[in-house]
């Protein structure tokens, strides 16, 4: 049996993708997680030494927090920033909250 992979979209020609794809690769089997993490941190941009990661400056999710004692001068913590973007309101153009609160605010770039 044939199969049909695409990539950009999930069904063809709809939902297109909204971003960058910065590399991809296909295994025809599965790989552990440890083989994934070590093919992020090794993986090279195309005609550099550079790795994705150096250049792209993205982070693993368990590499990001906010800082959950943070508080605006109004008193608003990295929940109410992001209960607030969630929303769809541009709350984070403060570089203090931007700066505590990467998840809440969006501000990392998440491998």
């Amino acid at each position: 049996p044939t199969s049909v992979m695409t990539l950009g979209h999930r069904v063809p020609g709809n939902w297109w993708w909204r971003g960058n794809i910065w590399h991809m690769r296909y295994y025809a089997v599965p790989l552990a997680a440890a083989t994934v993490h070590k093919l992020v941190h090794q993986a090279l941009v195309p005609g550099t030494t550079n790795t994705f990661r150096s250049v792209y400056g993205c982070t693993f999710g368990s590499e990001v927090q906010d800082n959950g004692r943070w508080q605006d001068v109004f008193g608003g913590g990295c929940e109410w920033y992001f209960e607030h973007r969630s929303k769809g309101k541009n709350v984070c153009a403060n570089a203090d909250a931007r700066q505590n609160c990467p998840l809440s605010c969006g501000t990392r770039s998440i491998c």
